[in-house]
């Protein structure tokens, strides 16, 4: 069953993500990479950070499994927060850059995953491409927003024209069970054609 009701209420919870994504993509630009005096980072990966909390994954079975937090709000969605991992297991790495810097390596635990964690320009890169990503979820999702209508009616006429066709095709029969079992067997089982 669907959680919305009619084109208005489709439309609603697109602009809440557009919000959301708009306020997240704004907090992840306020994040700043402090460093010290001579331009060399922090020994305590926290410190090179503010405008966000760096900490440790709430589930993490090892060292080095952290994650970076940035809270903000909307008047559409109250308060809320987005989270990025910075830290990958080893075996998952595709960055060339990434696998050659095997400090960044982790002591390998027995019966686990070897973990990556990031440094500060990984962080630095890993907050862009959050960045970019929001930005162009929201550009797809005003898309989206602009055609809703046009998709809407010619789905809504497509499927009006389909139960249309399974009537006819289901008339000569005084009881409908066959109309409505069909209808309800594909609805459930073959939602994707």
């Amino acid at each position: 069953m669907s959680n919305y009701y009619n084109l208005d209420d489709i439309i609603t919870s697109m602009k809440k993500d557009i919000a959301r994504y708009t306020a997240f993509a704004e907090a992840w630009r306020k994040v700043e990479f402090p460093t010290k005096k001579d331009g060399k980072p922090f020994a305590n990966m926290s410190k090179n950070i503010t405008g966000a909390k760096y900490d440790a994954v709430s589930y993490a079975m090892q060292a080095g499994e952290n994650e970076l937090t940035v809270y903000t709000q909307t008047s559409a969605t109250g308060h809320i927060h987005d989270t990025i991992q910075v830290y990958n297991l080893v075996r998952y790495l595709r960055d060339k850059s990434m696998i050659d810097k095997t400090e960044n390596y982790m002591p390998k635990q027995s019966y686990l995953e070897q973990v990556y964690r990031y440094d500060i320009d990984d962080i630095k890169k890993a907050v862009a491409d959050r960045i970019a990503y929001c930005e162009s979820y929201v550009a797809d999702l005003q898309k989206q927003i602009e055609a809703a209508q046009r998709v809407f009616d010619g789905f809504r006429s497509a499927y009006d024209a389909a139960i249309r066709g399974l009537e006819n095709d289901t008339a000569e029969f005084e009881h409908k069970n066959l109309m409505y079992a069909v209808k309800d067997c594909v609805l459930s089982r073959y939602p994707y054609v």
